[in-house]
């Protein structure tokens, strides 16, 4: 017997044998896989410590393996980030046809099958790698992820992947059609003024599709028809077609199917009626209303959400309850953010955080519970404050509340739903009503360790700091470069940490730009590569294609 296997007792000895007689030490790419996985568990299958937890499943193609001393990671630059721990084969060893499910919530000392890292519904890369830490067995890189449905291969080792709206955790991966659906045709405009944006900042015609269900529904495969054109939506984007549990989906009627899942391929009809009806995927007839063309910055749709009477609505309701009460805006501002924290603050936990920092420009105070902030146009109530903590919710006149953006909830109540995105992205602040906006902004890249914010507390411009102040005033504070000066680049989503004087290797031509936003040194064409500049701080190169990766210069690369 191997020593190894003296290390268990049991059922886990007899295992840990098996493996090691049967399975040999290493498996190859072809018969060991990254299967399935679920980036946001809000209501499916909880782990032995009853948390709905990211998952993410292995599949065995091969013979009996204990995968004990390989490694999982979500970082191509860092292989052995989790190494699927030693000692426990009754956990960590895979059947022949055998699934492994590993619980990717940071909680390392709830057993063997729980990673020290998250998954990102923002979209990553995940590998599985060998005991020698550097032969890559799997790979998967996935985008945007819907809560409650997952992402795997059509059948179990299959090389091709899809959604499924019912995940198939330690299961054979196949592919269940749900049960059709009877949600609501609830509310459209046809000519829209000031009302709404969609994802590209345009001010276009909608619908507005009302789930009763308190459970999630997606439209992809239904199909919409408007006035006898129909459209299918689209099985590959569940972000954009989910339509929450008691909630809305606004669907925009542009015919610019290009921008998203929850474009239409067509526009609505002329003329003063026209019949829309929505189909289940099987063609099951979900809903059918005979519409009628609302004024310009109007809109039509039930009384109330799912009734079956209609009205003419002078204040349209898209994403709330056609019944909604809107609140006026309290005057609390956007005023200070950083997208890329290397150094900058930390958070409770220790942690170099992304941050957004609110300011209260009125002359009483301001309870922000119950109000929305999000990342997202198409969702604006992607995290709420939470309600009865008064103490923490309550912005006194002239104050400041910081909140970090790191989707770490378990950290503390000021810890959103979502990380800010360093090529940049919408960021709004709603009251209550889910709908009027307190403040909204659109930035361009970010730089590491470079806050954008007011010049002055609560007024415009906005520039970008090279001290920030998170928590604090941004009168007086350093400023580095304005808006309109940033280099308008294809920002990289990682940064690399150099030595002042270190060699990089660069093939002309290409621009540096150092952090006042002034041009630092160009490498010439034929040239391969410059020094890095002698001064820590932060600098961009952008190379002739338009893309750009940052260097952070700092002592000994770090």
């Amino acid at each position: 017997m191997c020593d190894f296997c003296d290390m268990g007792t049991g059922i886990n000895r007899v295992l840990c044998c098996l493996a090691v007689a049967v399975g040999g030490a290493q498996a190859t790419a072809q018969t060991l896989f990254i299967n399935e996985l679920l980036a946001s568990n809000t209501a499916g299958i909880y782990d032995d410590f009853f948390e709905r937890e990211d998952w993410l499943e292995l599949h065995n193609a091969g013979g009996i393996l204990n995968l004990g001393g390989y490694y999982l990671t979500d970082n191509p630059d860092s292989l052995t980030k989790w190494m699927i721990p030693l000692g426990d084969p009754g956990v960590t060893t895979i059947l022949p046809g055998g699934k492994l499910l590993i619980w990717c919530d940071g909680d390392i000392d709830q057993g063997s099958d729980h990673a020290s890292f998250r998954l990102s519904t923002s979209g990553e890369t995940v590998l599985l790698v060998a005991p020698d830490g550097t032969t890559v067995l799997d790979e998967v890189q996935f985008g945007p992820q819907q809560a409650d449905i997952s992402y795997g291969r059509t059948c179990d080792g299959c090389p091709d992947f899809q959604y499924f709206n019912v995940p198939t955790p330690d299961a054979p991966n196949v592919d269940v059609p749900p049960a059709p659906a009877f949600v609501f045709i609830n509310e459209l405009q046809t000519v829209n003024v000031l009302t709404c944006l969609d994802q590209a900042l345009e001010q276009d015609p909608w619908l507005e599709v009302f789930n009763p269900y308190p459970f999630q529904i997606n439209l992809a495969s239904m199909v919409l028809e408007v006035g006898g054109t129909a459209w299918t939506f689209p099985v590959d984007r569940p972000w954009e077609t989910a339509v929450p549990a008691g909630g809305h989906r606004v669907v925009w009627l542009d015919a610019t199917p290009d921008q998203g899942g929850d474009h239409v391929g067509f526009a609505f009809p002329s003329g003063a009626g026209f019949t829309v009806r929505l189909f289940a995927a099987d063609g099951t007839l979900v809903d059918e209303v005979d519409a009628v063309a609302p004024a310009a910055g109007e809109s039509w749709g039930r009384t109330t959400d799912g009734a079956g009477s209609f009205s003419f609505f002078s204040a349209p309701t898209p994403r709330v309850p056609n019944e909604s009460v809107f609140l006026p805006a309290a005057p609390v501002l956007l005023n200070e953010y950083l997208a890329v924290n290397y150094t900058d603050a930390v958070d409770g936990a220790g942690e170099h955080e992304d941050w957004i920092e609110l300011y209260n420009a009125g002359s009483v105070p301001v309870d922000l519970a119950g109000h929305f902030l999000t990342d997202e146009v198409d969702n604006p109530d992607k995290w709420q404050f939470p309600l009865g903590i008064p103490e923490s919710t309550v912005l006194a006149p002239g104050g400041f509340l910081l909140l970090w953006a790191d989707d770490e909830l378990s950290e503390g109540w000021d810890h959103v739903t979502f990380r800010l995105a360093a090529e940049g992205e919408h960021i709004a602040l709603r009251s209550p009503d889910g709908y009027t906006v307190l403040d909204s902004v659109h930035p361009g890249p970010s730089w590491p360790d470079l806050s954008r914010g007011r010049l002055t507390d609560g007024a415009l411009p906005w520039v970008t700091f090279s001290a920030t102040t998170p928590g604090a005033s941004n009168n007086g504070a350093a400023v580095g470069i304005s808006e309109g000066e940033v280099p308008r680049v294809r920002a990289s989503t990682k940064a690399r940490w150099v030595a002042p004087g270190s060699w990089v290797a660069a093939s002309g031509p290409c621009e540096v730009f150092s952090a006042s936003g002034g041009l630092h040194l160009r490498v010439a064409m034929g040239e391969s590569g410059f020094a890095v500049p002698s001064t820590a701080g932060t600098y961009v190169l952008r190379r002739a294609d338009g893309t750009s990766e940052w260097l952070w210069v700092v002592p000994n690369g770090l």
